[in-house]
């Protein structure tokens, strides 16, 4: 890859970013091609390659990442964004759908709970 694609990359991140509430943060990099990830916390939002970039259409998709230190997507904490037109947009819909994830998690590991105190309910009284 060239270096003017590389400061286009970088140019276009910085522009994009300054449009982004302030705890938001930018990361480029190479990989057949140059590419830009927008991160806030746990919220990753990556442009799209479809539809076209090259007709002049971007959309955005998001994930909210397991560990945010790792910036790691995957497993029942996560949620995904389908496309959409604006990065704020895939982050909204990503978030909503790990949301929806975690209350149902959260909600079968109170009846595991519940069912496993009543199972283990005298567990203390001395075997025969």
């Amino acid at each position: 890859m060239s270096y003017e694609t590389q400061q286009a990359a970088y140019k276009e991140a910085q522009e994009v970013l300054h449009r982004l509430p302030e705890n938001w943060r930018t990361r480029v990099w190479e990989n057949l091609g140059w590419h830009i990830v927008f991160n806030c916390g746990p919220i990753e939002v990556y442009e799209s390659t479809y539809p076209d970039p090259a007709k002049g259409e971007k959309t955005y998709w998001a994930c909210v990442a397991n560990d945010p230190k790792t910036s790691t997507p995957g497993g029942p904490w996560t949620g995904t964004s389908t496309e959409d037109k604006t990065i704020l947009g895939a982050a909204t819909k990503a978030v909503a759908q790990f949301q929806k994830y975690r209350d149902h998690h959260i909600k079968v590991w109170k009846e595991i709970n519940a069912a496993a105190a009543i199972a283990l309910a005298g567990n203390d009284r001395k075997t025969p």
